[in-house]
C-alpha cells in the first residue's frame, strides 16, 4: 500500500530567523519549527535540555498532601504497598518508588496483579490481599484512575489510597486520599504527557528534596528507570519527557544498575549502545515478557537487585520468555489473519476479532500488528468461557478511548488513552459492541483516514545535506513519539550507475544524483526494486533518513531509504517500495492488469534473458503465445506445455528450463516445484480457481530465490473465461431452455434425430451456441434424457419414446462439476479483478504459513 506523502508546512521566515539567532543550519531550524519550537530560548532548551528545566513537583495539586501522608507512614512504621501494573511503565514505576521509599527507611513492599488471573489495574482481589497483609497505605503507580469501587473497598477496609496515574480520567474520580494524574482538569501541572513512571518520579522528587542534596543525588541515579518506562510506554518525547529520556539514557549507558547491565548483555547491546530505539525494541519487550506470560515480579527483582549473578539469571529467563512470547504472537497473528479473510475491508473501518484461548498477555502486540498492516482501529478479544478480555490499538485519526467510553454500557471494564486501551466484556455483548463500535467509526472516519500517511519533515535539495547539518541532527535526539526521527524528501533524482542488492538479495544499494552531487543510499528490504531500476530511464522520489557513514576512515553523508517512488518516462506507471511493508515477505507482485500492450510487455520480459514461465488459459493459447513470441522475440528459446502432454514430456521441458537449454515456457499446466534460476512467473490469462492459482505460484513460494509474479491479464480475459465456462458447463436455466427447444423440435419431427445445428438455429444464446448446446446434450445423455447419435456425420440426439421418469441434474457428473467450477470462478474472478497486489501476496503468504 503506497502511503500518502504529507510534507509538514512550516514558516520559512521563522526558520531563517531561528537559524541565524542560534547559529544552526537552516535544516535544523526548519525541523525545530516543525516540532512547534519557534522561540530561541525554547529551542535552546530543546537542543540542550537540563534537569533544572523540570517543573517543581509542587505544581501538581495534592502532591503536598501525598508527601505528608507518606512521611507519616514512614515515621510510624506503617506498612506501605506500591501497587503497580505489569507492563514496562508499571514495572519501572514500582521499582522506582520501592527503591526511593526503602532509601527513606519506609516499611514498604509491592503488589503487581497476575495478568492472567486478575487483569490490569487496581483490582478487588489485590485490595483484599493487601488488607490481609496489614497494609495501611496503598500507592498506585501507572493505574488506579478508573478504580472507583476498588478504592471504596480499600477505604472501607481501613486503608488509605494515593493514586498516581497518567491514563485518561473518567467522569468520576476515585475517592482516594490523593489522586495525582496530570490529565485531571484543574490539577495545575503544566505538562500532561508524563508516563506513569514520570508521575511516580514527580512524587519521588517531592519526597526526596533535602538540603544536602544526597537524596537528590540518589534520585538522579534512578533516571534510568524513569527513561526506560517513559520510552517503552511510547509517550511523546517532548517537554519533560524529552529531558527525562535524554538524561535517563545517559544513566542507562553507564550500566551501574546490575539488572540493566545483565539485560543489555542478553539483548546484545554493547556498552554505550543504549538509545531510544534499543529501549523500545530490545530492553522493553524483554521486561514486558515477564508480565505478559507469567508475573512481573522477576522483572522488579531484576531492576532492584544488587547481585549481578542473580540479575543475569533473571535476564536470561526474560530473554527466553520473550522468545516464547514471539512464538505465541506468531500463532495468534496467523489466526487473526485467517479471520481477516472474511472481513470486507471496503466496508469495515474498524476491526474486532475474537477467539477462544488467545493469550491475552500477547493480544495487544498482535492488535498493533493488525492495525499497522490494515491501518484500521483494531481490537483483539481473548475469550475464556463467557468472558472476554481485549486489547485495542488505534490510528492517529481515531480516539479509541473516547469510542470505548461511548460503548461503556456494553463493557465490564475498560481503560487507556487515545491510541491504546484494554477492556473486559461478556461474550454475549460482543455482537452488540461490534455493531455500536462500527457505527461510531463510520461516523468519525472518512475513507482517506484509512490510508497510512508518511509524514515528511521537509522537501529538500541535495546541497542542504552537508556533513555539518547531518551531524547536528543528533541534537534532536532522543527520538520518539512527538519528536520522530527526521524524515526528509527529495524528488526528480536520477540513478548513477547500476543498482546492487546485498544481504542475500534483501537490501538495495543505489547512488542517486541531482545532476551536481551524488549520494549513496541503502534501502533495507527493498531488494525487489533491483529489476525495476535496471531501466535507467526513470526518475526517483525518495523519503529517507540521512546519516553519517564511515568507511576506511572516510566520513560521508548517506541516505537510509524509507520509501521510494519510481517514475518511468516511457509510461504512466509508478512503482513503489516501502521499507516497512517489504519486510514481510520475499514474494513480489508486479501488477500490470489491463496493460494496454500485452505483447510488448511479454517481449520486454523475454529481452531480459531471464528464466520465465508464461501461464495461458488452454492448449490453443499455448500455440497462440508461440506465434506472438516468434513475431516479437524470435531469438527466444521457448518450451511449450499442453494439457494433453504426458508426465514424461512435461518433465523433459522442466529439465530443459532448469538447465537453461530454453529461456522460457508457455504453459497451461501448473509448475509445482522450484526451477533453479527462475525469475518471472507471468499470468497472461486468469486462472480459474484459487487452488490452481496457488499451485501455479509454487515455484515462487517454495524457492529461496526471488521470483517476480506478473499479472498481465485484463477484464476482457475475465469476460472471455466466463463465456467459455458457460459454454462448457451450462447452468440450470440454460439447460431448461435448451431441453424445451429440443423437445418441441423432436415432437414436430416425429422423434427423428435432431442435429445440434437444428436446435441452435432457433435460439438466441450469448456465446458459441453450438458448443453450449453440445454441452447441454452431453449432460442430458449422462442422465438418460436423450441418446447421443450421429446423423450424416453430424452430432445429433434422439429422445427416447414413451413417458420418461423425472431426472435430477445432480445425477450428472458433468453438471455437478460445472456447478462447482462456476461457483469457484465467480468468487475467484472477483478476487482477480478487484484485489490489490498486497491481497495477492497475502494469499500466497498464507500458503507458506
Amino acid at each position: 500500500m503506497h502511503k500518502i506523502w504529507k510534507i509538514k508546512e512550516y514558516d520559512q521566515d521563522l526558520s531563517k530567523h531561528l537559524a541565524a539567532e542560534l547559529e544552526i543550519p537552516l535544516l535544523i531550524a526548519q525541523l525545530l519549527v516543525n516540532r512547534g519550537v519557534t522561540e530561541a530560548d525554547i529551542a535552546q532548551k530543546f537542543l540542550n535540555p537540563s534537569l533544572s528545566d523540570l517543573y517543581p513537583p509542587w505544581k501538581m495539586k495534592g502532591i503536598s498532601d501525598a508527601v505528608e501522608r507518606i512521611k507519616k507512614a514512614i515515621s510510624s512504621g506503617e506498612k506501605i504497598y506500591v501497587y503497580g501494573d505489569y507492563d514496562v511503565d508499571g514495572i519501572t514505576s514500582v521499582s522506582l518508588l520501592l527503591s526511593c521509599l526503602k532509601h527513606l527507611g519506609a516499611n514498604v513492599d509491592y503488589y503487581i496483579p497476575n495478568r492472567l488471573d486478575e487483569g490490569y489495574g487496581l483490582g478487588r482481589e489485590g485490595v483484599i490481599e493487601l488488607k490481609s497483609k496489614d497494609c495501611k497505605l496503598i500507592i498506585t503507580v501507572d493505574c488506579g484512575i478508573s478504580a472507583i469501587e476498588e478504592v471504596k473497598l480499600a477505604n472501607e477496609s481501613g486503608m488509605d489510597v494515593i493514586i498516581t496515574d497518567h491514563h485518561e480520567p473518567r467522569d468520576k474520580i476515585p475517592p482516594a486520599l490523593v489522586v495525582l494524574d496530570p490529565k485531571i482538569d484543574g490539577i495545575g501541572y503544566p505538562f500532561n504527557g508524563l508516563a506513569g513512571v514520570g508521575v511516580a518520579f514527580k512524587l519521588a522528587q517531592a519526597l526526596m528534596g533535602d538540603e544536602n542534596g544526597q537524596d537528590q543525588k540518589f534520585l538522579n541515579k534512578q533516571l534510568d528507570l524513569v527513561a526506560l518506562g517513559t520510552i517503552a510506554d511510547v509517550v511523546p518525547l517532548i517537554g519533560e519527557n524529552r529531558t527525562i529520556a535524554k538524561y535517563g539514557i545517559d544513566v542507562l549507558n553507564k550500566m551501574e544498575r546490575v539488572g540493566i547491565k545483565a539485560l543489555c548483555e542478553v539483548s546484545g547491546i554493547p556498552e554505550g549502545g543504549v538509545s531510544s530505539g534499543t529501549v523500545g525494541f530490545r530492553l522493553g519487550p524483554r521486561i514486558n515478557a515477564a508480565g505478559r506470560l507469567d508475573t512481573a515480579h522477576c522483572a522488579v527483582k531484576l531492576l532492584t537487585t544488587d547481585s549481578y549473578e542473580e540479575a543475569l539469571e533473571i535476564a536470561q529467563k526474560l530473554d527466553a520468555a520473550n522468545k516464547e512470547r514471539q512464538n505465541i504472537e506468531r500463532q495468534i497473528l496467523d489466526k487473526a489473519k485467517y479471520q481477516m479473510q472474511k472481513v470486507d475491508l471496503a466496508h469495515e473501518k474498524g476491526l474486532i476479532l475474537a477467539e477462544e484461548g488467545w493469550h491475552h498477555g500477547v493480544i495487544g502486540i498482535v492488535a498493533s500488528r493488525i492495525q499497522e498492516q490494515f491501518y484500521r482501529p483494531t481490537i483483539l478479544i481473548s475469550l475464556d468461557g463467557d468472558m472476554g478480555r481485549g486489547s485495542a490499538r488505534s490510528i492517529p485519526e481515531f480516539d479509541i478511548f473516547h469510542a470505548l467510553s461511548q460503548c461503556s454500557h456494553l463493557l465490564e471494564k475498560f481503560g487507556g488513552h487515545k491510541a491504546a486501551a484494554g477492556l473486559s466484556i461478556t461474550k454475549g455483548n460482543i455482537g452488540k459492541f461490534r455493531k455500536e463500535f462500527s457505527e461510531i467509526i463510520n461516523e468519525t472516519l472518512k475513507s482517506d483516514d484509512l490510508k497510512p500517511k508518511l509524514m515528511l519533515d521537509a522537501k529538500i535539495t541535495m546541497d542542504q545535506l552537508s556533513e555539518e547539518a547531518v551531524e547536528q541532527l543528533s541534537l534532536l535526539e532522543p527520538y520518539g513519539l512527538g519528536n520522530p526521527r527526521p524524515l526528509l524528501m527529495m524528488s526528480d533524482l536520477s540513478l548513477k550507475g547500476l543498482p546492487r542488492v546485498v544481504g542475500q538479495g534483501k537490501h538495495l544499494q543505489i547512488s542517486v544524483t541531482d545532476g551536481r552531487s551524488i549520494l549513496r543510499s541503502i534501502g533495507f528490504n527493498m531488494g525487489n526494486l533491483e529489476r525495476e531500476l535496471y531501466n535507467q530511464n526513470v526518475s526517483l522520489d525518495l523519503a529517507f533518513l540521512p546519516f553519517i557513514d564511515t568507511w576506511n576512515d572516510n566520513r560521508y553523508v548517506k541516505l537510509r531509504l524509507d520509501e521510494v517512488v519510481i517514475h518511468r518516462s516511457d509510461t504512466q506507471e509508478v512503482a513503489v517500495a516501502s521499507a516497512e511493508l517489504m519486510e514481510l515477505s520475499k514474494i513480489k507482485i508486479a501488477d500490470r492488469r489491463n496493460f494496454p500492450d500485452k505483447a510488448r510487455y511479454i517481449q520486454k520480459l523475454l529481452d531480459l534473458g531471464e528464466k520465465a514461465i508464461f501461464y495461458v488459459r488452454d492448449d490453443p493459447s499455448v500455440d497462440q503465445f508461440q506465434k506472438i513470441v516468434s513475431k516479437n522475440a524470435p531469438k527466444a528459446k521457448l518450451g511449450l506445455c499442453y494439457n494433453k502432454m504426458g508426465e514424461d514430456e512435461l518433465d523433459q521441458i522442466k529439465i530443459a528450463l532448469s538447465e537453461s537449454q530454453i529461456d522460457a515456457v508457455s504453459s497451461c499446466v501448473p509448475f509445482e516445484e522450484p526451477i533453479p534460476g527462475l525469475r518471472h512467473l507471468v499470468f497472461c490469462h486468469p486462472i480459474l480457481s484459487q487452488e490452481k492459482f496457488i499451485r501455479c505460484c509454487a515455484p515462487a513460494v517454495e524457492t529461496e530465490e526471488q521470483v517476480y509474479i506478473h499479472l498481465i491479464f485484463s477484464n476482457k480475459d475475465i469476460e472471455l473465461d466466463t463465456l467459455n465456462l458457460n459454454s462448457q458447463y451450462p447452468d440450470r436455466q440454460m439447460l431448461v431452455n435448451v431441453y424445451r427447444r429440443a423437445k418441441d423440435l423432436s415432437s414436430d419431427k416425429g422423434n427423428e434425430p435432431l442435429t445440434i445445428e437444428e436446435i441452435a438455429a432457433g435460439m438466441t444464446i450469448e456465446g458459441e451456441k453450438e458448443a453450449i448446446i453440445s454441452s447441454c446434450m452431453a449432460i442430458f445423455g449422462e442422465i438418460g434424457l436423450v441418446k447421443l447419435h450421429e446423423a450424416d456425420g453430424k452430432p445429433s440426439v434422439i429422445f427416447p419414446s414413451g413417458t420418461q421418469e423425472k431426472r435430477d441434474l445432480k445425477d450428472s457428473n458433468r453438471y455437478a462439476l460445472g456447478e462447482k467450477i462456476r461457483t469457484e470462478w465467480i468468487r475467484f474472478s472477483d478476487f482477480l479483478l478487484k484485489k490489490t497486489p498486497e491481497d495477492f501476496r497475502r494469499l500466497l503468504l498464507e500458503t507458506i504459513q
